[in-house]
């Protein structure tokens, strides 16, 4: 229903992927308010799901030192398909390799215009939204 609404008035949903590479292709998403990276959410098919866990602490990301610069360091290794995390589980040190996912992941959906509108969809659209 909703999509029938949305092209008769000329409407259509655009995906926005992450700008973040742990969210977009890894399903990691990170607190950094404070001090150390914390792990905020794990999309539930990512394979990073079996590895992580809310809460843990990113301490290190192939090596490197995993401070408020951790998104720097998922994309200075953009090449690679999998990367080796240090992290606090649980009170315990640990390493995994997180491998990188067959898909995007936290996208979010922006409305846009259709690029070419009937004149019907514009009436529709311009009563329909008030404008």
């Amino acid at each position: 229903m909703l999509e029938q609404v949305m092209e008769f008035a000329g409407l259509e949903l655009e995906e926005q992927t992450s700008t973040k590479r742990c969210e977009r292709d890894f399903g990691i998403r990170l607190d950094e308010s404070g001090n150390i990276a914390v792990v905020a959410a794990v999309a539930s098919d990512a394979p990073a799901i079996s590895a992580l866990s809310v809460g843990d602490e990113l301490v290190a990301v192939n090596g490197h030192k995993a401070d408020k610069r951790v998104h720097d360091l998922f994309e200075q290794f953009s090449n690679e398909d999998q990367l080796e995390v240090t992290l606090f589980s649980q009170l315990r040190l640990k390493t995994v390799l997180l491998k990188k996912g067959n898909k995007k992941y936290f996208s979010g959906w922006k409305l846009r215009n259709m690029k070419s509108k009937t004149a019907e969809q514009e009436l529709f659209y311009k009563n329909w939204s008030m404008q």
